[in-house]
């Protein structure tokens, strides 16, 4: 099912149908599976709307499928449309299923119908994972409704579901944008105990929190944590510290970093030696 191997699948499936055999409801799925995986959200689509002409009724599997083939191509109302089509033919939907729809709300930012969703999900006697939270709270970030995203934690965290790193990111993300860097600090620290490594999105994420907090400092500490570990720090993680710098008068360690950056052999951009520029020149003024 990877690669090209979804051409291999529908071939086959089209093989079965000019000889006039029957493919089953598991044929059709599998193919469809294929298509989602290879990002042919269409073809999975296709083969959906075809089911009922071949006397197969879809089952859970075949719109998860095509659920996922959706928000993959970004195709958010086409996504709600599928599980109203589901809902109509009332077709159990699964955990997968709604958190498929969840993740197509974030694309259309339409925080509404993701906790709608997930109300459902409790109605249907569905328990929400860590994927559905990581979800809705995508969700919230993305529609900046960043208080309800705190909520969401907190709800998680009560049905004790261990976060992992998506969840982190989108609360880190959160907490960046509600100008919130007390708060992202402490989920940083914790990360730890959620047995989940940070990556280059997480740094980024708290060094723009400590630049919009004015804690130039501890925008540095963190760059400098980064430099410590595994992680290779990107162009945003250095000009976000440099600007950070900037902004607090903190010339002497907005060319520091500068520096720093060129020894990563990282490409700098207008924005890295603008910000080092302004830095200094404000140490003149």
């Amino acid at each position: 099912e990877k690669g090209k191997q979804w051409q291999l699948s529908l071939a086959l499936l089209t093989c079965m149908l000019e000889s006039r055999m029957e493919p089953d409801l598991m044929s059709y799925n599998n193919a469809m599976r294929a298509c989602e995986k290879s990002g042919k959200w269409h073809f999975s689509l296709a083969m959906l709307a075809h089911l009922p002409a071949d006397s197969l009724d879809p089952n859970a599997h075949s719109y998860s499928s095509a659920l996922r083939g959706c928000v993959m191509g970004k195709q958010w109302e086409l996504c709600v449309s599928v599980m109203s089509n589901m809902m109509a033919h009332k077709v159990k939907s699964d955990v997968n299923c709604c958190n498929a729809v969840i993740s197509a709300c974030a694309i259309g930012c339409c925080w509404e119908l993701s906790v709608e969703l997930l109300s459902q999900m409790h109605q249907r006697r569905l328990q929400p994972n860590v994927n559905s939270f990581s979800a809705v709270m995508t969700v919230f970030e993305k529609s900046r409704h960043w208080e309800l995203g705190f909520v969401s934690f907190a709800r998680m965290m009560a049905f004790c579901l261990q976060p992992n790193l998506v969840t982190c990111n989108a609360a880190s993300s959160i907490c960046e944008k509600a100008g919130r860097w007390q708060h992202g600090l402490s989920l940083f620290s914790e990360m730890q105990d959620f047995i989940t490594e940070p990556n280059v999105i997480t740094y980024n994420a708290m060094i723009s929190s400590c630049e919009k907090g004015k804690q130039w400092h501890l925008g540095l500490a963190v760059l400098s944590w980064s430099l410590d570990g595994t992680l290779e720090p990107d162009v945003i993680s250095f000009d976000s510290t440099i600007s950070s710098c900037e902004k607090s008068e903190a010339w002497t360690w907005a060319l520091g970093v500068l520096a720093q950056l060129q020894r990563f052999e990282i490409e700098q951009n207008e924005v890295s030696y603008s910000a080092a520029i302004l830095a200094c020149q404000r140490a003149v003024a």
